[in-house]
């Protein structure tokens, strides 16, 4: 009997020991959550700063703190620091506190005790930042700040008295303000990225688009070209092919009517200058085929054949300006080399990028030896469309050549457009052509022999 009241008694006290330190560890943990609980749960974030363990004004002094360092501006070779509160960025703490405190009570306390002891607890959502950026202080700061002190003006290529040269010019540098404040307001608005390489373009002084009606005459050519190729699949067919290279190497007038034909009927000049105002040119048009005595089908008035300040007696059968037949190459040159431009943005499928290249090089085996031409290097590849005729009084009185210029430091467009009322004399214009071609590409390639 006295053994099994011990035994009963060593139970008693085991269980009585096992309460204890159960209510004892129940107490602890329960402290533990309770002050746990009085604090931001652990894991949150606001704004993307973690304040998990931190009460209500911890968190505040942190985010402060956060989002109070100065950002930076990198801008050419320099480096500006920026106090976020200069360009109008402030946060609303209270916005985001009182969203960080439902994450703490978002369970009922003894709930969330039960979970605590199971480790179940919710992972809290994060509080998104709420801040506010003035871009009116923004484009301010950038247009009175930055713009001043760190734009720097084009400096124009200075011309050698005497001679066809040019010094070289050195580019500016203007800030895209529009894409800087995305980029400014983007860094403003996160705890760690807060660094900005400022966007800006390069200048090379102010540039007037020509906007002159000339006598197109073979230069219309190109575009011709391009209007064959969007509505006549590969292969072509030998025929087409061959008339293709009479119209641009031998600059013959009877096959590109007989292209503009098979493609647009008796009305082709028509339907090919409505394929170029869907391109966005304005100023070129067809308005009757080459042939003498060829019928004038349509009368355009174009901005550039409605000045009244100049005057080049443009053929009213076909017409460009400087700029167009440029655009022209450009369009070609795009679709070549990236398969894209106007050309594929309006007639799509229709034109393909093998179909551009063959045009750049049907243009490249127009040899002259003039113009453009002479003022190159030997060797210089040259993708191009020259063009002159006899006025009915049996001379020259305009003279064209426009084209793509492959060389060392850069591929550009030049076109030249010369007209005289009286009379073009070939030889001295083609020298003064000649001469431009050279400075133009002596102002990209200064390192060449001059």
């Amino acid at each position: 009997m006295r053994r099994r009241r011990n035994t009963l008694s060593i139970l008693r006290w085991t269980s009585l020991a096992l309460i204890f330190i159960a209510v004892l560890l129940t107490s602890f943990q329960l402290i533990r959550y309770s002050r746990m609980r009085s604090s931001f749960p652990p894991g949150l974030t606001i704004g993307g700063v973690p304040v998990g363990g931190l009460n209500s004004s911890e968190a505040g002094e942190r985010l402060v703190q956060a989002y109070g360092i100065p950002i930076e501006l990198i801008y050419g070779n320099s480096l500006i620091q920026v106090r976020p509160s200069s360009v109008g960025f402030q946060i609303n703490l209270e916005t985001m506190l009182a969203a960080a405190d439902l994450q703490r009570i978002t369970q009922s306390f003894w709930s969330g005790f039960w979970s605590y002891l199971w480790n179940t607890l919710p992972a809290p959502e994060p509080v998104p930042l709420s801040a506010t950026v003035s871009k009116e202080r923004l484009v301010a700061y950038l247009e009175n700040e930055i713009v001043p002190r760190y734009d720097q003006p084009a400096k124009e290529p200075i011309p050698d008295p005497g001679s066809a040269q040019f010094t070289e010019g050195v580019p500016g540098r203007e800030l895209d303000i529009e894409r800087s404040v995305v980029l400014i307001t983007e860094a403003l608005m996160s705890p760690t990225n807060r660094s900005v390489n400022l966007p800006y373009a390069l200048s090379k002084g102010e540039q007037i688009p020509p906007d002159i009606a000339f006598t197109a005459a073979s230069t219309i050519k190109i575009p011709i070209m391009t209007y064959v190729y969007i509505y006549r699949d590969e292969p072509l067919g030998k025929t087409t092919e061959d008339d293709l290279k009479l119209m641009i190497e031998i600059s013959e007038n009877t096959p590109a009517d007989r292209l503009l034909e098979s493609i647009g009927g008796t009305l082709a000049p028509i339907s090919f200058t409505e394929d170029l105002q869907k391109l966005g040119y304005k100023n070129t048009f067809l308005g009757g085929f080459f042939y003498p005595g060829a019928s004038l089908l349509a009368r355009y008035e174009t901005p550039a054949n409605s000045r009244t300040d100049v005057n080049t007696s443009p053929d009213v059968y076909n017409q460009t300006t400087p700029a167009e037949i440029s655009q022209s190459l450009d369009d070609i040159y795009q679709c070549a080399n990236f398969n894209g431009g106007a050309l594929k943005a309006v007639f799509g499928d229709a034109i393909k990028q093998e179909e551009c290249i063959k045009m750049l090089d049907m243009l490249s085996a127009n040899k002259t030896a003039v113009l453009l031409e002479a003022g190159v290097p030997e060797g210089t590849k040259i993708a191009h469309k020259h063009g002159w005729i006899l006025e009915n009084d049996g001379l020259i009185h305009s003279i064209s050549d426009a084209g793509i210029v492959y060389t060392p430091n850069a591929t550009y467009i030049l076109t030249m457009f010369f007209y005289h009322p009286d009379q073009l004399v070939f030889d001295p214009t083609n020298i003064m052509a000649s001469q431009i071609s050279r400075a133009v590409y002596q102002f990209f390639n200064p390192e060449q022999p001059k």
